[in-house]
């Protein structure tokens, strides 16, 4: 527990937690954080987080969005209002990165235009708190509509949102980020790209040569020089949380090294319990992850004690991300300080009051 109040010189952070990006949908129609989501990040930095990670931000408002009321970066309208935030944040010590994204073919044609993927493939057919159960399909948790067949990306497509990344790597070094966090978890378009599960695909965009998420990287490394430059990794999907990890399949170690090679300079493993050993494997994300790189690590997944804090720790993590707690708890760090009973028992199911 003592190691989480330890600073952390390599990033400059004042302690080792971390405030997980939780996506809220409280933005408007274009993407702009209403007053309750700018309080919820300000309540936060006041309280004692050494890291947030803003929450993932769409890159274009066109395909990229995944969630109705979602947090869009990529206009000089998203670039002003954050400025000011950012400055009021950085009033207590707390350092601010956002994660940009692409919903892929997680989305729904309420929300999207188009929905993209590498390959023509529906989404997975678990249902979630994201993915409901409604009258026999899967669908959209604020839409209630199913999820479609997405189109298979075409080469310039893929440039093209490479070139939006990119865009938006510009504005929040404008705005006074400390950095960007790139969202390649969760099935969501970087994801998927990574996966053979998903990615069907036999030219230069096929699932192993890592050529989405390599350009992309060097691209945004390019923007943001010496600022941190974060990768969020997954094996879990929001369409399919129990999927196995397989090498054959999604090459975590290939992609770490590329992507370390190329400039990522932290990697943000997004576990459903941190400190668990994946299925089908014997190790656990961190890990798999640690064996590979020597930067600096951020584990993140149900995060709940101090002895499953320890284990991260030994495992080879630098700094432990909050997610759910820290939406429930603005003062979890105080919490965690003066060993305040923390209830460990939460579902989604009352998240929109938390604040």
């Amino acid at each position: 527990m003592k190691g989480l109040f330890k600073n952390y010189k390599r990033l400059n952070l004042k302690n080792r937690f971390v405030m997980a990006p939780m996506t809220r949908c409280l933005c408007d129609r274009k993407g702009m954080p209403s007053r309750k989501l700018e309080n919820y990040y300000l309540r936060r930095a006041r309280l004692g987080f050494g890291l947030i990670v803003v929450e993932s931000a769409a890159v274009n408002p066109y395909d990229a969005m995944g969630y109705m009321n979602g947090l869009q970066f990529h206009s000089k309208k998203h670039l002003k209002y954050w400025k000011g935030l950012i400055k009021k944040i950085k009033k207590n010590r707390t350092k601010v990165i956002i994660q940009l994204f692409h919903a892929g073919r997680l989305t729904v044609k309420k929300i999207s235009k188009t929905t993209l993927a590498p390959s023509s493939l529906k989404p997975f057919n678990q249902s979630s708190f994201w993915r409901p159960n409604y009258k026999n399909s899967i669908v959209h948790f604020q839409t209630k509509t199913k999820f479609g067949k997405p189109k298979k990306i075409s080469i310039n497509q893929a440039d093209t949102i490479l070139n939006q990344f990119e865009k938006s790597c510009e504005y929040a070094m404008q705005a006074g980020f400390d950095g960007v966090e790139i969202h390649g978890a969760h099935g969501y378009l970087i994801h998927s790209f990574n996966s053979k599960e998903t990615n069907k695909r036999l030219d230069k965009l096929k699932a192993h040569n890592f050529q989405f998420s390599i350009d992309l990287v060097k691209r945004c490394k390019k923007i943001i020089k010496d600022k941190i430059l974060s990768y969020r990794l997954s094996i879990h999907m929001v369409d399919n949380s129990y999927i196995k990890y397989s090498s054959r399949n999604y090459d975590i170690p290939k992609l770490v090294r590329k992507l370390d090679q190329y400039g990522v300079n932290v990697f943000h493993c997004s576990e459903l319990k941190a400190g668990t050993e994946l299925f089908d494997s014997k190790k656990t994300l961190t890990q798999i992850v640690r064996a590979v790189t020597k930067k600096t690590i951020i584990s993140c997944g149900n995060v709940l004690e101090g002895k499953q804090i320890k284990k991260i720790f030994k495992l080879g993590s630098n700094l432990i991300a909050f997610g759910r707690m820290s939406m429930v708890y603005p003062d979890l760090v105080l919490r965690f300080k003066n060993k305040k009973k923390i209830n460990k028992r939460f579902t989604y199911d009352k998240w929109q009051k938390y604040n």
